[in-house]
């Protein structure tokens, strides 16, 4: 007999049990689908339809159980996804095809993740039961497609059998290779980038600066202000650019919960104490994920001291296997992080865009591919034959 399964939208994460939904959403090492991060995004008015987010959350239930989950957004814009298909938009438009809105299934502006359609193992038709509801909503909103942004390797070939088209992005990743210690992640480089980063640590110290991580927990309100002045601080530095979504409620909030997740790296003055920047980073078992940086003063070779070294330091003293330092430019390959590929996943209610990705996509990924080894092979790595630790 066939298994009787009812879909329903949430116009917010707080519609479903937290229980539920982190019994299928919080189960592997990635802290971003969580219920409670999702929620502070949406409480804290940083992702809301006034800001062009509305949350349209999918739940599958079977009875009373819920047996399958998606964190869903209808979108009037592509801002805040970091997967840019701006251009995209444009090809749709000179078409006269919609493009927006779309759904987007996503954890709102972060840039990482291990997207799928999550469920219960003991249900595994309610994947397809709730994909089907998404396409079918999109027709009936005349919506211009669905696409999952960062999503689970595995996942990819099983929604290509479901016309789902891949696309290929470009993002950073450090590794911890078993290090006993900060130098055996120094060993890995040559001779002249050891000696670099030698000397950034030291600048950094010389100029009377001290850093410390600090569980959010164990912050008061005044630090938090801080770290939102810090985060405002950057983007205003970016102008049209910057990747300002969060509001001041958001990281006055950050410390409830009740789970370490959030991890602040503070730099303070030496001698008096005063906070002069910070780094914030998240972290789930094995994992962790540079988010928010700011600094109050230029210290020179901060930047790459607060949110590189010293993370990577704590992921060595903690048995943290990886380190994802989020969006950002390659000077993260100098510091020991590897260009690898994220990919997305699009499908368009215009027949027109998704033949125009099946003809091109192939060989922008190719390209994109290509691209990351050309990164990867620039990186100052010593000989392996001289690699293991000889400094600590």
């Amino acid at each position: 007999m066939p298994e009787k399964f009812t879909l329903e939208w949430k116009s917010s994460i707080t519609d479903i049990p937290q229980e539920d939904w982190d019994s299928l959403a919080a189960v592997d090492d990635m802290p971003f689908y969580e219920w409670h991060w999702l929620r502070l995004l949406e409480s804290s008015g940083s992702i809301h339809p006034i800001n062009g987010w509305t949350p349209v959350h999918a739940t599958v239930w079977h009875g009373s159980r819920l047996v399958a989950c998606a964190p869903l957004y209808e979108k009037t814009h592509s801002m805040g996804e970091f997967v840019y298909d701006f251009a995209l938009a444009d090809v749709a438009r000179q078409l006269n095809v919609a493009y927006y809105p779309k759904l987007v299934g996503t954890s709102p502006a972060t840039p990482s993740g291990s997207y799928r359609l999550f469920h219960h193992p003991d249900y595994p038709g309610a994947a397809d039961f709730l994909l089907s509801g998404l396409v079918k909503m999109c027709g009936e909103k005349d919506m211009g497609g669905l696409s999952f942004l960062f999503v689970q390797k595995e996942w990819i070939p099983v929604m290509a059998l479901k016309g789902f088209h891949e696309w290929k992005h470009q993002a950073f990743l450090w590794t911890n290779r078993g290090f006993s210690g900060f130098g055996d992640y120094l060993a890995l480089f040559s001779k002249g980038q050891r000696r670099n980063i030698r000397k950034e640590l030291a600048s950094v110290e010389n100029q009377g600066v001290s850093i410390r991580p600090v569980w959010i927990e164990d912050t008061h309100s005044d630090q938090r202000r801080f770290l939102y002045d810090m985060y405002d601080n950057t983007n205003s530095r970016f102008g049209p650019w910057a990747a300002r979504f969060l509001t001041p409620d958001f990281f006055y909030r950050l410390n409830e919960g009740g789970k370490r997740r959030i991890l602040l790296f503070l730099a303070e003055a030496s001698d008096t104490g005063e906070s002069l920047a910070v780094s914030v980073v998240v972290v789930k078992d094995r994992y962790m994920f540079g988010r928010y940086w700011g600094s109050k003063t230029f210290v020179k070779d901060l930047h790459f001291v607060l949110c590189y070294y010293e993370p990577i330091r704590y992921a060595i003293e903690h048995g943290i296997d990886f380190f994802d330092p989020g969006a950002g430019s390659p000077h993260k390959l100098r510091r020991g992080f590897e260009a690898v590929s994220v990919s997305s996943l699009h499908w368009f209610s215009a027949p027109v865009m998704n033949d125009l990705f099946r003809r091109y996509m192939p060989q922008i990924n190719e390209e994109e591919m290509s691209h990351i080894e050309d990164m990867n092979r620039s990186v100052p790595l010593a000989s392996p034959a001289i690699q293991g630790g000889d400094e600590h």
